[in-house]
């Protein structure tokens, strides 16, 4: 098959998976129409939470965006945070292309532009995208793990500890063989370009700040989903780990939907069915915070890469030798 019919299988095959989650996402509104309706009829936003819950997102940023330098760091190279935040937030637009990977080519790109080696570039990358899976799992169990474990009439016990271990377990142990899997993959794609790549060790120290500094972005996050939650009138009283849980575990979902462009629908489905499941929210109530958090999120996202694009042509753009280290 040619590239091109390649190219447009793919798109096809792209078009009918959002279809599908759109046929199923049109399902359960129309189920429950009557509660929705009556749900977003009751909607009264505070906008100025709403404003609010946005400065959390934007200190998990933060977080990320230096996780993402001390990653870089401890293979000796150097990114200022003015690079590495417009590096960040401009990539970030290509989350919403069909296949994920779309950022992390954006983000290697971009910085070796800024003197990063190839490899060094795409690993750092790679890593604080996996360590955000395996952390972003271990913060849904931590805060709320009915999610993960809820069976009909059941709990978190005999199948339901099953389904938690079968997530966990293999997520940490796809994360503690990156060291020795990422020299493997560029060895191979070496072989397969012909070019003379090579990836340095990596070092524990690059390891754990991936872990802890996504860890700590996903408590944000979800610290500012509950703010939101409270700004449309959706949240409990006193404060729920819960909200953490729901948003974490409906972002991985989403994120984990190769085919789902910014898991759109799909992230909207598993939120609604968390919240149900961690007694958050009902179904028509927990759809109005799904949408709200949507428009809320990728409305930032967008935002934030579109005011950066500016700087992006900014950007050095000095010559990667081909001796240079990881190149």
């Amino acid at each position: 098959m040619d590239r091109a019919r390649r190219k447009l299988l793919l798109a096809g095959i792209q078009i009918a998976f959002v279809a599908l989650a759109l046929w199923m996402g049109g399902r359960h509104l129309l189920r429950d129409w009557s509660q929705v309706g009556s749900a977003f009829g009751r909607v009264r936003v505070s906008w100025p939470l709403a404003l609010v819950s946005a400065v959390p997102v934007l200190a998990g940023y933060a977080i990320l965006i230096e996780t993402w330098r001390a990653t870089l760091r401890g293979w000796g190279a150097q990114l200022s945070r003015g690079h590495a935040a417009t590096i960040w937030f401009v990539s970030s637009l290509g989350r919403y292309i069909p296949g994920k990977l779309w950022q992390i080519v954006a983000m290697s790109g971009m910085a070796q532009r800024c003197g990063v080696s190839p490899m060094i570039a795409t690993g750092s990358s790679l890593m604080v995208n996996l360590a955000s899976i395996v952390t972003g799992f271990l913060v849904v169990l931590a805060t709320g793990g009915q999610v993960l474990a809820a069976v009909p009439g059941g709990s978190a016990t005999g199948t339901g500890l099953w389904r938690i271990l079968a997530v966990v377990v293999p997520a940490g142990l796809v994360f503690l063989s990156v060291p020795a899997i990422l020299p493997r993959l560029v060895r191979a794609a070496a072989r397969m370009t012909g070019r003379p790549w090579t990836m340095p060790p990596i070092p524990s120290g690059a390891l754990w700040a991936a872990v802890v500094g996504t860890a700590a972005a996903w408590v944000f996050y979800g610290f500012g989903f509950e703010l939101l939650a409270r700004a449309v009138g959706v949240g409990t009283a006193g404060w729920s780990g819960g909200f953490v849980a729901a948003f974490t575990f409906s972002y991985l979902i989403g994120y984990l939907a190769l085919l789902a462009p910014g898991g759109i629908v799909v992230r909207e489905l598993a939120l609604v069915e968390a919240l149900r499941i961690l007694g958050l929210a009902p179904p028509a109530a927990g759809l109005v915070l799904a949408l709200a958090s949507r428009l809320w999120l990728s409305g930032l996202e967008i935002v934030l890469g579109l005011l950066f694009v500016p700087s992006l042509l900014r950007l050095p753009t000095p010559p990667v030798p081909d001796d240079a280290p990881g190149a």
